[in-house]
């Protein structure tokens, strides 16, 4: 007697190749979760600074880009920063103005003051009113040409006034320190 050789079913067949297919499908999606979630992506470029300003407008920060007047070499005016752990909110000297002229700032941040103008800028203590103090902190060293840079930690709670000592008449602006 012969035997008779069993071949697979039709439907046996289909089945062990959709199982494939299944499995190769499965092995694919884990490939591609590795590569998009776990595998990190290239660092971002740190020199773009419109990305990583924020504007404060209440207690909450929202990117910010320059404006057609600021290159993007210098942060944002009026952002706020993340430098070293501490908030640090740019101001800018125009020549014709601080921009913006007046920032609040919670104690023991900082303030950043660039100079964008082709003038020279030494930042001084005011007083902003007859019956308020000048803060002396608000006193740089030495006077900055274009892209010169004054950053100065302020802890005490008031509202300070300052001036472009070396424009006149002054230009000024305020601290609100709280």
């Amino acid at each position: 007697m012969q035997e008779e050789q069993k071949m697979p079913a039709p439907d046996a067949a289909k089945n062990t190749g959709a199982l494939w297919a299944v499995g190769l499908s499965f092995v694919v999606i884990i490939i591609l979760a590795v590569l998009l979630f776990v595998i990190p992506s290239p660092a971002k470029n740190t020199t773009d600074t419109a990305t990583t300003t924020e504007e404060v407008v209440g207690d909450t920060a929202t990117p910010v880009k320059p404006t057609s007047t600021e290159t993007a070499s210098y942060p944002a005016a009026g952002s706020r920063l993340m430098q070293n752990g501490v908030y640090v909110t740019v101001i800018h000297f125009t020549g014709k103005a601080f921009n913006p002229a007046s920032v609040t700032i919670t104690h023991g941040e900082e303030v950043r003051f660039i100079n964008t103008s082709n003038l020279t800028m030494d930042i001084g203590p005011q007083q902003p009113n007859a019956s308020s103090p000048s803060y002396s902190a608000l006193n740089q060293a030495s006077a900055k040409g274009k892209g010169g840079i004054y950053q100065v930690g302020l802890t005490d709670i008031g509202v300070w006034a300052y001036a472009n000592l070396t424009s006149n008449p002054p230009i000024k602006g305020i601290v609100n320190v709280k």
